[in-house]
């Protein structure tokens, strides 16, 4: 019986429709399709095609064969559910789950749902694509057990000295001891570029990249980020990638009148707040409303685009501290972005589009 050599890759092989084998990266993307009943071309070109086309051929007729609903990328929205960009996981937390979690057999990669105690990090793993899941089983994807067995691996070996507080309790017990965890050498050594290459490969962060270096600029800000992100791929893959229903900023800043708004000079002032010297009413207004109301009332006929450019406060509202923050402190520790990137507190009033540094090191 024929089956492909697979070079680079685990040689785990698993079969599909009784004719190929295949590594387990491959058994796990097929698997995942029959379970949510679709996959994009988008997926198959990338992953068959990091082997042959004939492994892409073999791939979609399989997947057809099973009644998976093969699309194209684009027909596949981009929600809150399934973006990247919105999880609220940190590096750390992301070790600390690779420790804590079974490193499950290859055959079959699944763990029954009660293992994981927070389950609210089941939607983060899901959003990195790190993790699967049906009604009681989770199925870790092959990417994430190979991080597992590199980072046991790393820590068994002494390379990195290791807490035991940490590692049988709580994952905050000691912030400034999980903080140097992956500036140690060894961690951006060995552990970072994996999961650097893996983060790089979801379909927001690319996107999000291509609208940096699409900006042309050596240091661009939120609001060239989004410009490009317009010319590029258009208002409503904007609006899906970055932007949020509810607004995010804290209410007690805005009372307080702490907000970077109630100090900006007149001549950086946005265009929807130029005429205004007291900006409270303005900012209180933004922050009651939701996206869709905002634009209903303030820009009754006028298409996302125009408002986006125009109105920065857009921009300062319904970009989530989950991108402006998390996300970026991620792109920061896996040296996606170069520190000259600020992080701009949306909780303690500092978040401003116009002053958002994105300063991107991948080329």
């Amino acid at each position: 019986m024929p089956y492909l050599l697979l070079s680079g890759r685990s040689q785990t092989k698993c079969r599909l429709d009784n004719m190929q084998e295949f590594d387990d990266t491959v058994q796990y993307f097929v698997d995942k399709s029959i379970r949510r009943g679709t996959a994009t071309w988008g997926e198959i070109t990338r992953i068959g095609g990091e082997y042959s086309d004939l492994t892409v051929d073999i791939l979609t007729q399989t997947l057809h064969n099973a009644g998976v609903q093969l699309v194209q990328d684009q027909d596949v929205s981009i929600t809150p559910e399934t973006n990247v960009l919105m999880n609220d996981l940190t590096l750390v937390e992301l070790v600390s789950l690779c420790l804590q979690l079974p490193v499950v057999p290859k055959t079959p990669r699944r763990l029954h749902k009660h293992v994981l105690k927070q389950r609210s990090y089941e939607l983060d793993l899901k959003r990195l694509d790190y993790l699967d899941s049906d009604y009681e089983w989770y199925y870790l994807s092959p990417p994430f057990n190979r991080l597992q067995r590199i980072i046991h691996h790393v820590f068994d070996s002494g390379e990195i000295p290791f807490a035991e507080e940490w590692q049988g309790g709580d994952r905050k017990a000691n912030p400034q001891y999980l903080k140097g965890l992956i500036a140690h050498p060894a961690f951006t050594a060995r552990i970072s570029p994996k999961i650097r290459e893996h983060y790089l490969g979801l379909r927001e962060v690319r996107l999000l990249v291509n609208w940096i270096q699409a900006t042309g600029k050596a240091i661009p800000t939120m609001c060239d980020i989004v410009r490009a992100g317009l010319e590029r791929d258009g208002a409503e893959t904007i609006r899906h990638v970055l932007l949020s229903d509810q607004p995010s900023t804290a209410d007690s800043v805005l009372e307080g009148r702490k907000d970077v708004c109630f100090s900006c000079p007149p001549q950086q002032r946005c265009w929807s707040r130029q005429s205004t010297t007291d900006p409270y009413a303005l900012l209180i207004e933004y922050r009651s409303a939701t996206l869709a109301s905002l634009l209903a009332s303030r820009y009754p006929g006028k298409n996302l685009s125009d408002c986006l450019v125009e109105d920065w406060l857009i921009a300062k509202f319904f970009l989530p501290y989950s991108i402006v923050v998390s996300a970026k402190q991620w792109m920061l520790d896996l040296h996606i972005l170069h520190d000259r990137s600020l992080i701009l507190n949306k909780s303690h009033g500092k978040y401003c589009p116009i002053a958002d540094t994105w300063c991107c090191v991948v080329q």
